[in-house]
């Protein structure tokens, strides 16, 4: 047997309430992108590693055999299988620490292979437990499922609540996040991210530390932007009113956690989302921890001037470190599976 997975990178827009007054926390919205995207190939049937004593093939980032590895092992117990004579090959794969989600989607891409494999049953919600993402966020593993817009509902919060504090999927070992809504994005925006070549966006104990260190929230900025997904974020999806969502994100990336997200972010990045959004009133902000910037436009026309005024940005030593933009789209099929 040979196929190849295919997975969306995402965009994380903010993140809803860590306050916890209510008894619930985190809970968030974002949506999937076409392109960076995770393409593994799976076969089985290799007699050549038996002659080796080998169990698997992997040919991917180092940094990523390991994962791959407790996978295998999780499968294997819970469900009395034995993986041997397996090729992994990761084919294209998602920049990590950039906040395109790259983790989730390795994860789930490997655990539905393995799944494949052994004609293993399991939902992607089941498969996101088992490799313990959506413990803060439900993005990634709802925008492999489906693609789309997502919003979650986060977690229960307190004594005897699935959380009882403020981490991040890192470090959390709750279930995966309460699904809520999803919604097709509108086929006619296109999304520019920029990489600028500045450090890597927070992770494991600097992303924890931040959580600790401002977190709560506090009450008035949850409602404000619980006020605001609702009554405008939602509304303009659907509706496909990009300037009502350029409005909205706007308010959230100045309140709340967004407003830490990006207040620690290198000065060229605070500089150029205050410039792009007072220059051409798009959408713009950063996913996750960034640092990718993202900019999102419903026309060729003003996709390629926006492009133009990065590219020109990135040239200027004096108001940029460099980078590279990536010109992409929503998706909203999520995850495809190809048998060849």
């Amino acid at each position: 047997m040979r196929f190849q997975i295919r997975s969306p990178s995402r965009l994380h827009l903010s993140l809803i309430d860590l306050n916890g007054s209510l008894g619930r926390i985190d809970g968030g919205f974002g949506f999937a992108l076409d392109n960076p995207n995770f393409v593994i190939e799976f076969s089985d049937g290799d007699d050549s590693l038996v002659n080796k004593g080998e169990k698997f093939i992997f040919i991917g980032p180092s940094e990523y055999l390991e994962h791959v590895q407790q996978i295998i092992s999780k499968l294997e117990s819970k469900f009395n299988v034995k993986y041997e004579n397996i090729n992994i090959t990761v084919k294209k794969s998602i920049l990590p620490h950039v906040g395109l989600g790259s983790k989730t989607q390795f994860l789930l891409s490997i655990a539905k292979g393995l799944c494949y494999l052994k004609k293993i049953n399991l939902t992607i919600r089941e498969m996101a437990s088992l490799v313990e993402r959506g413990g803060t966020s439900g993005i990634g593993y709802q925008i492999f499922e489906e693609g789309g817009f997502i919003l979650d509902l986060g977690h229960s919060y307190g004594k005897n609540g699935e959380k009882n504090s403020f981490m991040p999927s890192s470090a959390s070992k709750a279930q995966p996040a309460m699904p809520f809504f999803q919604h097709i994005m509108p086929e006619n925006w296109k999304v520019l991210l920029l990489i600028p070549n500045v450090k890597q966006g927070a992770n494991n104990i600097e992303e924890r530390n931040i959580f600790q260190d401002y977190t709560p929230i506090s009450i008035q900025d949850v409602e404000k932007i619980s006020h605001r997904i609702l009554m405008q974020i939602v509304p303009s999806i659907i509706n496909k009113d990009l300037d009502n969502f350029a409005e909205a994100l706007w308010f959230i990336n100045n309140h709340g956690f967004k407003k830490v997200e990006i207040g620690i972010q290198h000065e060229c990045i605070n500089n150029l989302i205050q410039d792009l959004y007072h220059t051409f009133k798009v959408p713009v902000g950063i996913s996750s921890f960034g640092p990718g910037v993202f900019v999102i436009t419903d026309s060729d026309e003003k996709s390629k001037e926006i492009y133009d005024y990065i590219s020109s940005r990135l040239e200027d030593p004096l108001k940029s470190p460099g980078g590279k933009i990536i010109e992409t789209k929503p998706n909203n099929s999520g995850f495809s599976l190809k048998v060849f």
